[in-house]
């Protein structure tokens, strides 16, 4: 979306946001949502016969974590399903028989198996069908690399994993988190996970307005508080103009005040 729809995003490119988060933001983590792509355009995604796999890979990817390796950060890269995940197996091994081996040497390169299963609504099920099998295929192919694992229910119910674990080495769960989340559903969803395992937050944000609404005050200070007070690492969503809850305008101006979380996040980052 980023190199290749210059009519949503005019100027802009991967790299160049890439180049902000980091240079003005010091990001020190960026995450590259990679993604599957849809039947009804079917010149995009991954899984596009005309221009994902391989072609996909170096035109997008490659120069990403190429650069941002040189610079000491951190590439997740993840593969973005946002959908029911029951039957997707299948694609799912073939990215990561493709990824997994590419970076299996660069420890600044964390693999995130899927983004956000949705139903069904089961944790067992969801580990048996395509947590585990993932992770034992990404093994088998880069034995080292940090490994982000979520959940049903877009990654929001993680409690399953406190008693029936991925088994693995150098295993992370996460958390998404957005302001229609309560300070009770924090504990229960990911509290028995997060004081057993490793645990890092790969989406969090807020935008008065958007889909997920949610002020600074009312969900940002907290939520960043319940974080830090469990030692949660994290990456911000979204730092884009367009995908919500979004920390720049439509001109790639920082949103700000109250109701944005662009000043925010910089603030944090800084």
């Amino acid at each position: 979306h980023l190199n290749l729809k210059d009519n949503e995003r005019p100027g802009i490119s991967a790299q160049w946001v890439v180049d902000k988060a980091v240079n003005e933001f010091h990001a020190q983590v960026i995450r590259i949502t990679v993604h599957p792509g849809d039947p009804n355009y079917p010149t995009e995604g991954w899984f596009s016969e005309i221009n994902g796999g391989e072609k996909y890979f170096n035109n997008h990817v490659k120069p990403l974590v190429d650069d941002l390796t040189s610079k000491g950060i951190y590439s997740i890269i993840d593969l973005h399903y946002v959908s029911d995940w029951s039957g997707l197996y299948p694609r799912v091994k073939e990215f990561w028989t493709y990824m997994a081996p590419k970076y299996k040497d660069n420890p600044y390169v964390i693999y995130e198996i899927f983004n956000e299963p949705i139903y069904p609504d089961n944790w067992n099920s969801w580990k048996d069908e395509i947590a585990q099998p993932a992770v034992n295929l990404i093994r088998s192919l880069a034995p080292d690399n940090l490994i982000i694992v979520g959940g049903p229910f877009w990654s929001s119910h993680m409690s399953g994993a406190a008693t029936n674990p991925v088994q693995g080495n150098n295993i992370i769960y996460t958390a998404h988190v957005y302001s229609n989340q309560s300070a009770s559903d924090w504990e229960r969803n990911f509290g028995p996970t997060m004081r057993k395992f490793p645990m890092f937050v790969t989406e969090w944000g807020f935008e008065t307005g958007s889909n997920q609404g949610g002020t600074q005050s009312g969900f940002g200070v907290p939520f960043v508080k319940w974080m830090d007070d469990n030692q949660l690492s994290w990456t911000a969503w979204c730092f884009d103009s367009l995908w919500g809850p979004r920390m720049f305008d439509s001109n790639w101006n920082l949103l700000t005040g109250n109701g944005g979380m662009g000043d925010y996040v910089r603030d944090l980052l800084r």
